[in-house]
């Protein structure tokens, strides 16, 4: 998963998706958008105002879940210190 993330003049925090034909059918890609909203409505609010992020799914992820999409989006927010506690 990459993540591309942008400072905006407005007040929104808002999530872009673009998820590959190579992650798998659609009701893998959809699983995928899925579980990528609820991760940043889960750290939504620890980033700053005005903050726009794009998640990039490539490769096939067979096992993810809620926890590991949240554990690999806050861990990147960090590494870009935007927040993700």
């Amino acid at each position: 998963m990459g993540l591309a993330v942008a400072r905006t003049q407005g007040t929104e925090k808002r999530i872009g998706l673009a998820i590959a034909k190579g992650v798998g059918n659609a009701p893998d890609r959809a699983r995928m958008r899925r579980l990528a909203r609820e991760a940043f409505r889960a750290v939504r609010h620890t980033l700053p105002t005005g903050t726009d992020v794009v998640v990039f799914v490539r490769r096939p992820w067979p096992d993810a879940d809620l926890a590991s999409v949240l554990n690999e989006l806050t861990s990147t927010l960090r590494q870009l210190r935007l927040g993700g506690s």
